[in-house]
């Protein structure tokens, strides 16, 4: 049945701590604890308050402020008294200007001891948010002043504030937020149990997903070989059983089986026909040249001392003389005697960076 009357207060009502011994006829303002921990009033309408067994009228008798009451009228010392707080809840119509704010039922910030929770329209279910289990340090985040676009996220510039940004490499399902950082950005991945962490923005385990720049080493692991680029060592490593493979058919193989380096396959040379008399031995190791007249040949840029240079030249020869370097040593001492209107091949190989070459010559092929 309908109840009538005055209905019934929906919260708990609670019994302030005794102020009583405080009284000294001259202090007018107390602060107001249940069981020592300071409470605060909405409004002084909320409060009944017995002193020395007369209730006291509300903004007339006493104002509240906070957790703070006001007498009009010092109490006496040795006076009793009692105060209650009503626990229905109190409305925005029932202040005197009609706004509730942190000041009138609590005082400063709104604080929430576990989470918050937003139920659904019918009251059935909820969502929430919920701070770690413990925290170093107090963190405010500031909320950007409108709302983003489309597939937007939400970041952060390392001080609290938020804002919308974009991302077009964020995984998908997870929610992006920006640490400040300069180069890196990280999400704030939600794991199937609800718990949030933040996660780099491309895993540091796995390879970017467009371009990007590697700053140590990098391995690169195999069924039975492994490649890795060391950093210290300024190197590409090719580890025993890895193997190099040039061609759409695997025409070149290059590796090592821990005891020796081998290459399989067809090796073919491209022949680097020459205008000039210089062989330039950063460009090929077979080079073609027809001379019609003296010529004198010289050698450049060979591999430094220590590391062999070997090279071809297929001379056609239809007239002239030819003058070789005088670093070339020739078999006997004695550069070889050309036929004219012929071909002749010859080898060189220099491992002193140049400063000798040992030549030899098959001479005189019929053109």
């Amino acid at each position: 049945m309908a109840y009538i009357g005055r209905q019934l207060a929906r919260g708990e009502n609670k019994l302030f701590d005794d102020i009583s011994s405080s009284f000294n006829g001259s202090t007018t303002a107390f602060n107001l604890t249940v069981s020592s921990v300071a409470t605060a009033t909405a409004t002084p309408y909320q409060l009944f308050v017995s002193l020395g067994g007369v209730m006291q009228k509300p903004n007339t008798d006493f104002t509240t402020a906070g957790n703070q009451i006001t007498f009009t009228t010092a109490p006496a010392a040795g006076l009793s008294c009692w105060i209650m707080m009503q626990g229905d809840a109190v409305t925005s119509t029932s202040v005197s200007d009609a706004s509730i704010t942190p000041s009138k039922i609590g005082a400063g910030d709104f604080a929430f001891p576990n989470d918050v929770r937003l139920k659904d329209s019918d009251g059935s279910h909820y969502v929430g948010f919920q701070a770690p289990t413990t925290v170093s340090t107090n963190k405010i985040w500031t909320l950007p002043a409108a709302d983003g676009s489309a597939n937007q996220y939400l970041k952060t510039n390392g001080s609290g504030t938020l804002s919308w940004g974009n991302d077009a490499n964020a995984p998908e399902g997870t929610a992006v937020l920006s640490t400040g950082e300069t180069g890196t950005t990280k999400y704030l991945r939600v794991d199937g149990d609800n718990t949030c962490s933040w996660q780099l923005a491309v895993d540091a385990t796995k390879m970017p997903l467009a371009g990007g720049t590697f700053t140590d080493d990098v391995a690169f692991t195999g069924a039975a070989g492994n490649i890795q680029w060391d950093k210290s060592d300024n190197a590409l490593e090719i580890l025993d059983s890895a193997k190099i493979k040039i061609g759409t058919g695997d025409d070149l193989q290059i590796h090592s089986d821990g005891s020796r380096g081998i290459i399989t396959g067809s090796v073919s040379n491209v022949a680097t026909a020459v205008s000039a008399l210089d062989l330039d031995l950063r460009t090929s190791n077979y080079f073609t040249k027809t001379i019609s007249g003296n010529s004198t040949f010289t050698f450049s840029n060979p591999a430094a001392s220590g590391t062999a240079s070997i090279f071809m030249l297929e001379l056609t020869h239809s007239s002239g003389t030819v003058t070789w370097p005088g670093t070339v040593k020739w078999n006997g001492d004695t550069a070889p005697t050309l036929t004219t209107g012929k071909t002749h091949l010859f080898m060189f190989v220099t491992d002193d960076g140049g400063s000798r070459y040992r030549g030899s010559a098959l001479v005189d092929y019929v053109n």
